[in-house]
């Protein structure tokens, strides 16, 4: 909406330029035009009765309100790390396998 995060990419992909990646790694830079955030995550719809009206309570009390929860907020990130994703849903070790280049 307000197009940090394509400054924020952008500012990004000026840096990567300047630090000294393998021209492997640098072949696979890629900026999602996602922005990934788990509130609330389920392995599977959910069939028990309480679980089941969790997930109904937050889809229709909370979902709808989120842009208003968060009006205002300013989020900061002292730093922003390159990543290699292995396997899906974002569970990436801090190491040095998964993280390729971090920024301050």
């Amino acid at each position: 909406v307000s197009g940090n995060m394509d400054k924020m990419r952008r500012c990004i992909a000026e840096a990567i330029k300047t630090q000294k990646l393998s021209s492997e790694d640098a072949s696979k830079v890629h900026f999602p035009n996602i922005i990934h955030s788990t509130v609330l995550r389920f392995r599977r719809v959910p069939a028990s009765t309480p679980t089941k009206q969790a997930l109904d309570y937050f889809e229709q009390n909370v979902l709808p309100k989120v842009t208003s929860i968060f009006a205002g907020v300013v989020l900061e990130a002292p730093d922003v790390k390159m990543i290699v994703e292995h396997n899906a849903y974002m569970h990436i070790p801090n190491d040095e396998r998964h993280v390729k280049l971090e920024l301050p």
